[in-house]
């Protein structure tokens, strides 16, 4: 080809009726870029050019043979803005009727009839084909839509547009005069939309986001030697250990020992060191062998790192509180509620994916001003009249709660309580052997003086994680109630409303303060001058600035309701409701009301029976009774559990009631399955009240079977479960989890399972069998067909304990599965979600929209990891869910998973907004707190003694060494056989009590509703 005087090359003239050939200068260069540096864009076959090109050209579509080499030209003013629908729609009916209604593609190109520099401008126009040919052919808007990122595309586009909001691209153009005539279709084409296009997949926008990490420098070569040190003869007690090392630190220069391990700086030969105890003058001989250098995967990399930090933070004369420093001139006191807030640092260490950084965050821990001896002398003032009524509220007050030690900064868990013991009584020193009184031992180990001789002892407990081991041991060790003070807040300060609200004064930070806390406490360290030389004698620095992130925005997700009418989620995470999805009339319902609640009801049923109408949710007049005690209500559900045909029985009550829950949801859900709703009458203003009624009446219809909204789920086949575990603190026998799992393509129809664990057991023995029963299940209700894609989302597991449910949980679902599909290739994902994240993530000084998505930096380099801000908060710093996936052959990139799973949390029916974890999980946590707290009340010991009746339970203690519960349990067996009150207490479902009485023990049979419902109780005297 020629070149002008210039040196680059001519066009090549070309006929009017054809469409000019690409200049082969495109393929190699386009705007400064090389054409592969997007290696993941589909290729276009142009017509004459190679496959590999990339331009925004498009070729005329051939409409048939005899007009194959035709073509329009129209001459057009320079910076013009043109609509093709309009302006051109006579060269649209020529395009063929099949695409007649198609939008128009405009291209950039000169008029080969008139070279020369005064050439009028000119666009060459073809109808735009549709949108599955576009993805078929990869065309140029195709490949607008394609991610940049390095991860390859494992699926079609088409599934992966599924995830996608859909784009209107039939809209205005504007010409860019300014801007070359072949040029990539990028930020800077010559043909923009007006909309704003973004990198990923033209869904996702690119946001920079600040997160409460600060990165550790060091050297690029810098190196950390591992050592182990063993005695001879062996030596258990780490602080000797510690000591005995220290005797030769001039020979180690600069050194860490954590008491097990040695860190130097330095490689070192192999050592031998004789050296004495200084409290026996015994011979000792500490071995001292290298063991390698420390790689930056490994826990002892870390655990060099963290002690450290923490050797830094001691000089800034912090208070530590188990694992967070505290700073004693910054707590805050509310007198009015004898309540004080210590505020803090938690700090920890870990290898990110692109560096180490250090985690730092502000910490609050609610202490209360008065000692568990003030909380026994208030019970005393209350129930003055019983000493067992006293010694019950105490417990209930006490048992299952943290206390914080103040001579020695200590946390311990309140396990019973022993009112047989007093500070006067001895105990045996495990050290030497000697017998000493409670008082004296505080008074020679703390110098304390107790004021009161007569307290009740508290048993408590100690956790200490073990090292090298996973778990965890229980210390048992006796405290006074008088030098224990409680940590956190109780059921009825929770409720306290004005309580709550001055305490989150000072716990609910606001973005922008929390950040000039984190950089207030980076200065402190910076100015302290033996923190800089703890980390300078190492080579090491610390940075004076949060790390930058870039983070991604997905876009806001569409909700569906009736008849199309759709809406958006606004920027707070929520919308309104105008019709509900699908209805089930409501025609066949019991109330159960209480007599004071009489009126209340009559006027607020007409308000639910009015906003039902509004969203067509058709509601009858229900069958009404009224109750007047507990009593009264036990044998009005015993009435409604004869009855058939009930769609729903409600109980209106005037106050919340513990109780009549826990006897509304035991009868409605194990003896009489029926859907149940409580609803607690107060005075309400008219708003509220159709706002309540209207969130009543969404409730009630998701029970009966509707359902309010969906959000489009592009997988056909999918099956989501969620699961949960339940941890009660006042429970010492057992804790209970729950799986739950869709059965439709909408996710709006649910089946679920219960398992009963072990106390403090994190891993199911149950999972896989329920996900089986879960696939017979879905295959019944979906024509025989079994779920194709399977996504678990298991909640309740720590970080440290991924690889035991994965070889525990995930390998025997996997077994289960095999067995089911046989031949036939699973395709399944199991992720763990971990809510209680120490991550703070920042936008401008606030909280990053909904939607945010955070994959890089801060993730971790060996997991498949990522963190979503989904919902969004009115006070406070947000906290981001982190979302580990432990195994996947689901066959979708990481990009598609956080699009389904941010569309979940949009799925949870009680709440019209987004939540914080998908909706199988948040349901899977209700049901598992329904079944593992609610039965239990501690007012009421038969609520408790129907859960042991269905249970099977069986009770052998010894008359002296029984715990409080037992005790409780005891006394109410006792009550009712010896005053005969059975017909009084079949509310809890028991029919009948017998009792055996011998001379060495006495045993209560306890029976229930059914054959197969019976305890015992059996005491053994001494």
């Amino acid at each position: 080809m020629e070149k002008d005087k210039n040196g680059d090359r001519k066009q090549e003239e070309t006929s009017p009726m054809k469409a000019p050939r690409t200049p082969r200068r495109f393929y190699r260069r386009s705007q400064g870029q090389s054409s592969r540096s997007t290696p993941y864009q589909t290729p276009v076959p142009w017509q004459g050019t190679p496959r590999r090109s990339r331009t925004l050209r498009t070729i005329q579509t051939e409409t048939s043979q005899s007009e194959s080499s035709q073509s329009k030209w129209h001459t057009l003013p320079s910076g013009s803005e043109i609509d093709p629908s309009e302006t051109l729609q006579s060269n649209i009916q020529q395009a063929g009727p099949s695409q007649h209604e198609s939008s128009l593609i405009v291209t950039y190109e000169s008029d080969p009839s008139q070279p020369g520099p005064s050439q009028p401008e000119r666009y060459y126009l073809t109808p735009r084909p549709s949108r599955s040919r576009m993805l078929r052919r990869g065309s140029s808007l195709s490949r607008l839509q394609q991610s940049e990122r390095e991860r390859p595309v494992r699926r079609s586009q088409s599934l992966k547009r599924g995830f996608e909001e859909v784009k209107d691209y039939s809209t205005k153009v504007k010409i860019d005069k300014d801007s070359p005539p072949y040029t990539r279709l990028t930020k800077r084409s010559r043909i923009g939309t007006e909309k704003e296009t973004c990198k990923f997949d033209n869904t996702c926008k690119e946001i920079t986001l600040l997160a409460n990490y600060f990165k550790v420098l060091s050297p690029l070569n810098w190196t950390l030697y591992l050592y182990n040190v063993e005695f001879t003869p062996p030596e258990n007690r780490v602080y000797m250990r510690k000591g005995l090392i220290k005797l030769y630190k001039e020979s180690f220069n600069i050194f860490i020992y954590d008491g097990y391990v040695l860190y130097l700086h330095e490689r070192l030969p192999n050592m031998t060191l004789p050296t004495k105890k200084t409290s026996d003058d015994e011979d000792v001989t500490a071995s001292i062998r290298y063991i390698g250098i420390v790689d930056t995967r490994d826990r002892h990399y870390l655990q060099f790192f963290n002690i450290i930090m923490r050797k830094c933070i001691e000089h800034l004369k912090l208070q530590l509180v188990r694992r967070n420093y505290y700073d004693p001139k910054d707590n805050k006191r509310i007198d009015h509620y004898k309540l004080e807030v210590l505020s803090g640092i938690f700090t920890s260490i870990r290898q990110h994916k692109e560096n180490i950084f250090m985690c730092v965050d502000v910490a609050h821990k609610i202490m209360r001003l008065d000692t568990l001896l003030d909380i026994w002398n208030n019970c005393k003032r209350k129930k003055s009249d019983s000493k067992t009524k006293i010694q019950q509220m105490f417990c209930e007050e006490v048992i299952g709660c943290i206390v914080l030690t103040d001579y020695n900064n200590n946390m311990y868990r309140i396990r019973d309580i022993d009112f047989t013991l007093t500070p006067m009584d001895t105990f045996i020193l495990s050290k030497t052997g000697e017998s000493i009184r409670f008082k004296d031992y505080y008074q020679n180990r703390y110098n304390i003086t107790l004021k009161k001789r007569k307290q009740p002892m508290l048993l408590a407990e100690r956790k200490q994680r073990t090292r090298n081991v996973s778990g965890q041991r229980e210390n048992l060790v006796y405290l006074i109630s008088e030098l224990c003070r409680a940590t956190g807040l109780t059921d009825s300060m929770q409720k306290n409303f004005s309580m709550m609200r001055a305490l989150s004064l000072h716990t609910q930070i606001v973005p922008d303060k929390r950040i000039k806390k984190l950089m207030t406490f980076n200065k402190k360290l910076h100015d302290k001058s033996e923190a800089l030389n703890e980390l300078k004698q190492w080579s090491l620095q610390l940075e004076n600035k949060l790390v930058e992130i870039q983070g991604r925005k997905l876009p806001m997700k569409q909700i569906c309701f009736h008849d199309n009418d759709n809406t958006y989620a606004g920027k707070q995470g929520n919308w309104n409701i105008n019709s509900l999805v699908s209805t089930i009339k409501l025609d066949k319902w019991m109330v159960l009301c209480e007599t004071e609640c009489r009126d209340k009801w009559q006027e607020f049923l007409e308000i639910l029976k009015f906003e039902a109408k509004k969203i067509r949710f058709e509601i009858s007049y229900p069958n009404t009774s009224y109750f007047k005690t507990k009593i009264d209500l036990n044998m009005e559900i015993e009435n409604v559990a004869k009855a058939t045909a009930l769609q729903l029985v409600v109980c209106v009550d005037s106050k919340i009631s513990y109780n009549n829950y826990t006897v509304l949801k035991k009868k409605c859900c194990i003896d009489r399955p029926v859907p149940s709703q409580m609803i607690i009458m107060k005075k309400r203003k008219a708003k509220l009240l159709s706002f309540i009624a209207k969130k009543i009446a969404i409730q009630i219809n998701c029970k009966l079977g509707g359902a309010p909204w969906y959000v489009n789920i592009p997988l056909k086949g999918l099956m989501v479960i969620g699961f949960d575990v339940c941890h009660d603190k006042r429970r010492k026998d057992c804790d209970f989890s729950a799986t739950v799992a869709s059965l439709d393509s909408n996710l709006s129809r649910y089946i679920s399972a219960v398992s009963k664990h072990k106390k403090d057991e994190e891993l199911s023995n149950d999972i896989a069998s329920h996900i089986c029963k879960f696939i017979s299940a879905y295959r019944d209700n979906n024509g025989n067909r079994y779920p194709e894609y399977i996504i678990i989302y298991r909640n309740g597991i720590g970080e440290d304990q991924l690889e035991l449910v994965y070889n525990h949980e995930v390998k025997k679902i996997k077994e289960k599965l095999d067995e089911i599909y046989k031949d036939m290739p699973i395709k399944m994902t199991f992720i763990i979600i971990t809510k209680r994240a120490n991550t703070r993530i920042f936008y401008n000084d606030n909280n990053p929209p909904c939607g945010t998505v955070v994959d890089s930096v801060i993730t971790s380099p060996v997991k498949r990891d990522f963190f979503i801000v989904s919902q969004h908060v009115q006070h406070g710093t947000i906290t981001p869910t982190l979302y580990i996936i432990i195994y996947d052959t689901l066959d979708l990139n990481i990009e598609m998973i956080q699009q389904l799973t941010y569309k979940l949390t949009h799925m949870y029916y009680n709440w019209t907004g987004i939540m914080r974890v998908p909706a199988p999980c948040q349901y899977a946590h209700k049901l598992a707190y329904l079944v593992g707290i609610a039965p239990i009340s501690r007012n009421s010991a038969g609520i408790l003694l129907l859960e042991l009746l269905s249970i099977g339970y069986n009770i052998y203690v010894h008359s002296s060494k029984m715990t409080s519960l037992e005790k409780w349990l005891l006394i109410f067996v006792k009550k009712i056989t010896h005053k005969h009150k059975v017909e009084k207490f079949k509310g809890y479902g028991i029919t009948g009590i017998s009792l055996l009485a011998k001379n060495s023990f006495t045993e209560y049979s306890v029976r229930g509703n059914n054959m197969h419902c019976r305890c015992s109780i059996s005491v053994r005297h001494q």
